[in-house]
């Protein structure tokens, strides 16, 4: 099981995806509960879905970029952040949203 961030098709399938393992999506929410950051908050819950709008995605980025800044060493945290910030930035390409799904 595992959280994904994904932005869909006009179908309404998956056309990119980020896979957040429960682990993981701790280690990044414990980091996220420290600094104010509602997006990145929006998160928080493993088995509730939830949306970024395309509206929202630079400000987003900006939380991803800050909170890169704060990883540290974790490398796998970090590759995390960095596949979760390729994914907004397709969104923006397609002029999309993106949804976490609770799998």
């Amino acid at each position: 099981m595992s959280y994904d961030l994904v932005i869909l098709t006009k179908g309404g399938e998956p056309d990119r995806e980020v896979r957040v393992p429960l682990e993981l999506h701790q280690r990044l929410l414990e980091l996220v509960q420290n600094v104010n950051f509602p997006l990145l908050s929006r998160l928080k819950d493993y088995y509730e879905d939830t949306e970024i709008s395309r509206d929202e995605i630079p400000e987003f980025l900006t939380e991803v970029d800050q909170l890169l800044n704060l990883v540290g060493d974790d490398v796998i945290l970090k590759r995390l952040l960095l596949d979760i910030r390729e994914l907004a930035e397709a969104a923006i390409i397609q002029g999309k949203e993106m949804l976490g799904l609770a799998d």
